[in-house]
């Protein structure tokens, strides 16, 4: 199953060929992978066409491109793409041969400016959504403003997806000290193995990677985050992003598991 890392992969893969191009045509292969989507695969398609693809963004495994429109100053729909435990999204040329479990493509127009990753100036002209066990999919989903980080910093929210507007954004975006890793003063505590992996207000990393972290941390998987000081959830979070490839390694630790 696609954990925190393998999702961002994926996020910086369509960012790198996707971002900025403009959504020509959608084909909906088979209507399960949209059977979130109450409004079905022909509303998918028509909200899809003659929108631009915007940078995509992630929360925790939720992944999403921004909807851009012509009559909006900022987007307020974004695709939404859940990789369930097979899905995958690809980037490939038209005459390249169908896979055999494709559920969705996108045709995409020419590129507004050059794609850093296509250095022989071959550019793929469809994003294509593959998932064999049909347990992800694709919707269009309403953005709303990023409350959590608005409240936390202070500025102009960012738009997210709805479902995630009260997610914290974890261990690869928001407060770099672990604050985002100790209980929220009107929520409740947690061990810190739950909490990354997506108790409360918190999103998943994916339990190999936070049992990882904790052991490099050298903190029990019982111990409630109201009992960690701030230097710990610092290590902690330090350690999740280190395991996950996001930093260069931590000092190591030699005390046992507190």
């Amino acid at each position: 199953m696609p954990e925190l890392p393998e999702v961002e992969v994926v996020r910086r893969g369509v960012e790198s060929w996707a971002a900025g191009r403009a959504v020509t045509e959608a084909q909906v292969h088979d209507a399960r992978s949209l059977r979130r989507y109450a409004e079905g695969p022909e509303h998918f398609r028509r909200v899809l066409i003659g929108r631009t693809l915007l940078a995509p963004e992630r929360r925790g495994k939720f992944l999403w491109i921004p909807l851009g429109s012509e009559t909006e100053a900022a987007p307020s729909q974004a695709l939404m793409i859940h990789l369930g435990m097979s899905g995958q999204v690809l980037m490939e040329a038209a005459e390249a041969p169908l896979e055999k479990h494709l559920k969705v493509t996108l045709h995409l127009g020419a590129p507004t400016q050059r794609t850093e990753a296509a250095d022989d100036g071959a550019v793929p002209d469809q994003l294509r959504f593959v998932d064999q066990r049909i347990f992800g999919g694709m919707q269009i989903s309403p953005l709303v403003p990023d409350s959590v980080v608005q409240e936390a910093q202070g500025v102009d929210a960012r738009r997210v997806l709805s479902r995630c507007g009260a997610y914290r954004p974890g261990p690869a975006g928001g407060s770099d000290d672990g604050r985002a890793l100790l209980p929220h003063p009107a929520g409740a505590a947690y061990g810190p193995e739950a909490r990354p992996a997506g108790s409360g207000d918190g999103l998943g990393v994916g339990n190999i990677y936070a049992d990882e972290a904790l052991w490099r941390s050298r903190l029990h998987y019982a111990r409630r985050t109201e009992t960690m000081t701030r230097a710990q959830a610092s290590l902690l979070l330090a350690s999740l992003q280190d395991v996950m490839g996001m930093r260069s390694p931590p000092a190591p630790a030699s005390t046992p598991c507190m």
